[in-house]
């Protein structure tokens, strides 16, 4: 059988992440363009930026150099 819920708007619990704090560095940053060519220094149009951690986690982005 299933139990009620009660939901109040008053509630302390938790609803969304404000931010996140890392002390991670950035260690590494290689560019990638559509083509799969990779390199240290940005290419003209679409790049995709990788960015690897101190602490082992990557970002990936895509930038669009002119």
């Amino acid at each position: 059988m299933a139990q009620p819920l009660d939901l109040q708007a008053s509630s302390p619990l938790p609803t969304a992440i404000n931010g996140v704090v890392s002390n991670a560095q950035p260690v590494n940053v290689e560019y990638i363009n559509l083509a799969g060519v990779r390199s240290s220094k940005p290419f003209s149009g679409v790049n995709i930026v990788v960015t690897r951690y101190t602490d082992g986690s990557t970002t990936t982005t895509k930038v669009i150099r002119k």
